[in-house]
């Protein structure tokens, strides 16, 4: 099965998610709020981002997105542009089912939580 098939069908398993996919490209919503989408590279200077398949952005807390780039790089990294960015990208080919799909239910519960706010 390709990368987005597989990534749509896990998704349809996840409470209340809205697939926005189109173009190839996977892009999962809750409540009008993204929480897993493709990630999207420039390739060359000055010319649009192109999607790559095979990698996927899910959001996730800082403390957790360290936590499983340390214990799996080889499944979970980070780029300059994700940094200080509470999401993980995730190499699809290299994830079970049972991990992605803990993954995206965990992405779509922190979208779904209410903002924190600060006492004043």
């Amino acid at each position: 099965m390709d990368p987005v098939s597989r990534v749509r069908a896990l998704a349809a398993q996840v409470e209340g998610c809205e697939d926005r996919s189109n173009q190839g490209a996977v892009r999962l919503e809750v409540g009008g709020k993204a929480f897993a989408w493709t990630l999207n590279e420039r390739f060359e200077p000055k010319k649009p981002r192109r999607p790559v398949l095979g990698v996927l952005a899910v959001c996730c807390a800082h403390d957790r997105k360290e936590f499983l780039i340390a214990a799996a790089p080889d499944r979970f990294y980070s780029t300059a542009h994700y940094s200080g960015y509470p999401g993980v990208l995730v190499r699809l080919a290299a994830i079970d089912d049972g991990e992605l799909i803990d993954l995206l239910k965990a992405g779509a519960d922190r979208q779904r939580s209410p903002l924190r706010r600060k006492p004043s």
